[in-house]
């Protein structure tokens, strides 16, 4: 309980002194999904509430979403946001259940065309990466005017750096909705393997004061760190409200609930219908546990079964909460993780693309779900999996811990973020945290500097001594040869 009051004292003391400090902020959050923009929204909300002055410049996309996030900040709307994040976004939610837009080789040749559509887009100076984007006068003027102390902005899309080049912003941090990439690590300098990014986005990112990332480090795989990464994992997650009286009763009638939700993206009315089938089997199979699925379509598929609740929306975070909740069968999205891991819930994982498959690969090394792959789900193996899950207590007191692990932790995600972005609004750009390595060349980063000098010397020694060596024996064998004369 002093712990409790100890945290609530030390978050007012913040919010306090964010009071005396009030910046303007510009949070750039195009429209490429719901648990994207719930993310930057959220961000925008807690700084409102700190008492900061709020933008949110929102670029529409080409996904129908309509939710913006956020509460409490000022929208400022953006043009059609079309690059080719936001076209493989399009191909993603057409085939999420398509096992042949997700094997080998459709992978390797979408990567390709990828890389060749984003270097294009990337080259050259920032200003060229959306132009539809700066080249808007009015848009760009009026975010000009508003004279920004400080951005956020979108990994996944380049526009927002472009944006902010093109206003004159230059202090800002770099936020990503899910765990830290490859393209994000490499050039803040915190990973060791090598990588090619374009430069003009490299040096964008490498600029940023800080990294917000939308993961806990209790949860996630260790690595080389700096502390321009900032872990903010759960700042997505609200607190939880109370249950409508329609989800509370069906709860109240349940002995045992499992939640099943594969996110915005990828709709289960979609699923192809043998793992649809599957599903209902599985279900069939549990007559003493309600599931509660998230289920688009208003159709009549399983409505023969009692115990399956069919919905095309759900309260997830207030669900997971609750103590009926006994499994998640999840496609392991970020927040979906973060919000399990928050309640205390195992999770049945059935990653379907994109971070999912590394989200999963966190829960099954923390011990605190199981892995079915989507392509061989089964009635029989999804049987043995949520059995197994269910009735293996080793999964509940291992998620139970972790959640009580995440509530204890010394300083909160709203407080770190809080933190980071007064002291960067007050004193940014800041680049005292900026890893050396950074501004090695690929020679210099791997030592090829001073090992070929070091190899070149080493090879004119071996030579100078095999020349003197066979000096030595020619001379000796001439002086043999005299003599034996």
């Amino acid at each position: 309980m002093k712990t409790e009051y100890a945290k609530i004292y030390l978050f007012i003391f913040v919010l306090l002194q964010t009071q005396s400090e009030c910046y303007k902020i510009l949070v750039y959050n195009p429209k490429l999904s719901y648990s994207h923009v719930k993310f930057f929204g959220q961000i925008a909300d807690l700084l409102v509430e700190a008492g900061h002055d709020v933008v949110t410049y929102m670029p529409d996309a080409a996904t129908g979403l309509t939710f913006n996030g956020t509460k409490l900040a000022r929208i400022i709307p953006g043009p059609p946001l079309i690059d080719n994040s936001t076209l493989l976004l399009e191909d993603i939610i057409k085939n999420a259940w398509d096992e042949r837009f997700f094997d080998f080789f459709s992978i390797i040749k979408r990567i390709k065309q990828q890389m060749e559509t984003h270097i294009q887009t990337c080259s050259g100076d920032l200003k060229s990466v959306i132009s539809a984007q700066v080249s808007n006068n009015e848009s760009m003027q009026q975010l000009r005017e508003e004279n920004f102390d400080f951005g956020i902005t979108e990994l996944i899309s380049p526009c927002g750096y472009a944006v902010f080049h093109k206003i004159g912003l230059t202090n800002y941090a770099t936020a990503f909705a899910t765990d830290i990439l490859a393209v994000l690590s490499s050039s803040l300098g915190v990973n060791s393997n090598p990588s090619y990014v374009p430069n003009s986005m490299q040096d964008a990112i490498q600029k940023s004061s800080f990294a917000f990332i939308n993961s806990d480090q209790l949860l996630q795989d260790q690595h080389l760190s700096s502390p321009k990464l900032v872990y903010i994992g759960g700042i997505a997650t609200t607190r939880p409200k109370s249950l409508n009286k329609q989800f509370q009763d069906i709860l109240n009638k349940s002995n045992s609930v499992v939640l099943v939700s594969f996110g915005s993206l990828a709709k289960s009315s979609n699923m192809p219908q043998h793992i649809k089938n599957s599903f209902r089997e599985t279900f069939r199979s549990f007559p003493e546990i309600t599931f509660i699925w998230k289920y688009e379509e208003d159709d009549q598929f399983a409505h023969e079964l009692p115990n399956v609740i069919k919905k095309q929306w759900i309260p997830q975070q207030e669900l997971l909460e609750h103590p009926k909740l006994k499994v998640f069968i999840s496609h392991c999205g970020q927040n979906s993780v973060e919000e399990s891991v928050q309640g205390g819930v195992p999770l049945l994982c059935i990653p379907l693309f994109g971070d999912q498959m590394r989200n999963t690969g966190k829960v099954l090394r923390r011990k605190i779900g199981i892995f079915v792959d989507k392509h061989h789900i089964t009635p029989e193996v999804m049987k043995n999996a949520l059995l197994e899950i269910l009735y293996d207590k080793r999964y509940l007191e291992t998620s139970l811990n972790l959640r009580e692990m995440i509530k204890n932790k010394p300083i909160t995600p709203q407080e770190s973020l809080l933190r980071h972005i007064n002291f960067a609004s007050k004193f940014g750009p800041i680049d005292n945290f900026d890893i050396a390595l950074n501004k090695l060349s690929f020679f210099q980063y791997y030592l090829l500097d001073i090992l070929i000098p070091l190899l070149a010397v080493f090879v004119f020694l071996l030579y100078f001594i095999f020349r003197m060596f066979r000096n030595i024996l020619y001379k000796l064998l001439i002086i043999w040869k005299a003599k034996t004369d």
